[in-house]
């Protein structure tokens, strides 16, 4: 037997690790696509609210994004050069990817420097300095998101978040568990859709992200444990706080509320990207399916008993973001406790799971 002596990550093959990061690449490259296609051909503005809302928030979009982009490969080069580290390609889409993915984030109207400072935190806090790609202890366009939402809650969006806030799925679901609404603002079709003006412009529409997410899984550019664990995790939580509620919340039927809960906010965009980040994730598979489950608990206590309200409209856009980032932190962890990987250890994983999903389901079904 030939033992490994190499550091994190172990990538087994070059190549294979190149293509898996332009699948990845290419994911949010047709998010972003889709997602300017959608705003410019079906979402309208009403009267007094930017006539060309269409095509300033495309504009906006697109110079954020080539900003973030091309400040993350600055600093990569940067970095690279100062430490006399090899210049890979590997690592510059990688950290190309980390700036695509925070303009995605980044609400719509997002002045130039918030996604400057957001990817520079990012790609050097968040990557070089643990030791580059794979590396990461959390999450860098996680990290550089949540960085931003704190600095420039105000600054970073201007009055056209006024129109977002209007429509904004994630304020309906909110102010219906607050007693303070009775409906969803959105239909259960134009959720999936995304054909409706959402804070950032990557995660409206959940089609095109579940689509994604399946590509991804197919091509193992992400794993299951972690994506779908999330995703199942976070209905099974809703279903059961509905059950205790009559599977009604105001005028609203359980499918809707579910289906809204699911579709709004960063859940897809979290499952679909932010857990193919390896360095910030486990490696056991038990660990995966614990860290997906608590990622999915916190994401919902966020939603139902938290505090914030549509005055902190992206602050409470971020919950799954700083989630992620407690994942994260709680990853080795939980990695450390599984030295043996066997059917027990499986059975006994999922079985915390499942008492984590029946509390926090039950727990925030009596909070309704």
């Amino acid at each position: 037997m030939e033992l490994v002596k190499q550091k994190s990550p172990l990538v087994r093959s070059e190549n294979s690790h190149l293509l898996k990061t332009f699948i990845y690449l290419g994911g949010l490259v047709a998010v972003l696509i889709a997602s300017l296609l959608i705003r410019v051909f079906t979402v309208e503005a009403p009267e007094g609210v930017y006539s060309n809302i269409g095509v300033f928030t495309v504009g906006n979009i697109l110079m954020v994004s080539l900003a973030s982009m091309g400040t993350a490969v600055v600093v990569e080069y940067l970095y690279n050069l100062s430490n006399k580290e090899k210049h890979k390609l590997s690592s510059y889409l990688n950290s190309i990817a980390i700036g695509l993915t925070i303009a995605l984030l980044l609400p719509l109207a997002t002045r130039i420097y918030p996604a400057i400072v957001a990817t520079v935190v990012a790609v050097y806090l968040g990557k070089l300095i643990y030791g580059g790609e794979g590396h990461s202890v959390f999450n860098p366009a996680a990290m550089g998101v949540c960085f931003a939402a704190i600095s420039w809650l105000s600054g970073a969006v201007n009055k056209i978040t006024d129109f977002i806030g209007a429509e904004y799925p994630l304020t309906s679901i909110t102010n219906l568990i607050n007693g303070t609404g009775s409906s969803i603002a959105l239909s259960s079709t134009t959720l999936l859709l995304g054909n409706y003006s959402d804070v950032a412009i990557g995660v409206s529409s959940a089609l095109v992200l579940g689509v994604i997410l399946a590509i991804f899984i197919a091509t193992k550019v992400s794993d299951w444990k972690l994506s779908v664990t999330y995703i199942v995790s976070c209905a099974l939580i809703t279903v059961l706080a509905l059950a205790m509620n009559g599977w009604k919340i105001g005028d609203v039927s359980g499918t809707e509320f579910l289906i809204a809960n699911l579709c709004s906010g960063m859940i897809m965009f979290v499952a679909t990207f932010l857990f193919c980040d390896t360095g910030s994730t486990p490696s056991v598979k038990e660990a995966k399916f614990i860290i997906a489950t608590l990622v999915a608990v916190m994401t919902m206590a966020i939603r139902f008993i938290g505090t914030y309200t549509e005055a902190n409209l992206y602050i409470l856009h971020c919950g799954e973001l700083f989630a992620l980032l407690i994942g994260n932190m709680l990853s080795p962890l939980i990695n450390s406790i599984y030295t043996k990987s066997n059917k027990k250890t499986l059975l006994v994983s999922l079985g915390v799971c499942v008492l984590l999903v029946v509390a926090a389901g039950l727990g925030f079904g009596g909070a309704l």
